[in-house]
């Protein structure tokens, strides 16, 4: 991925949003390298369902894109959208999720 911040140069900082913004912290190499909806899956059980504070009955991915300034990944969680951002620390994630 050419257009995205190496994670060793660039401050970077990974935040979901589901109406409220949580900064989460992980492996932000992982979230970089994974491109497929089966790790997308994955990075969603693994750090996102955890901090979710209602039940989940049915979640997909909706999308995966590198943006300006970062990379999103946009779930459909039962009828919520919900972004998780990898994003420099300068830039605003709300926007990037837009």
């Amino acid at each position: 991925m050419k257009n995205l911040p190496e994670a060793e140069g660039i401050p970077l900082k990974v935040t979901v949003i589901d109406g409220i913004r949580r900064e989460i912290f992980c492996d932000v190499d992982e979230l970089i390298d994974c491109d497929e909806y089966e790790c997308a899956i994955e990075i969603f059980d693994l750090y996102i369902r955890p901090i979710l504070p209602f039940p989940i009955t049915r979640y997909s991915v909706s999308n995966i894109s590198v943006v300006r300034g970062g990379k999103i990944f946009v779930y459909s969680v039962d009828d919520r959208r919900i972004c998780l951002a990898i994003h420099r620390i300068d830039m605003d994630p709300d926007t990037l999720c837009r």
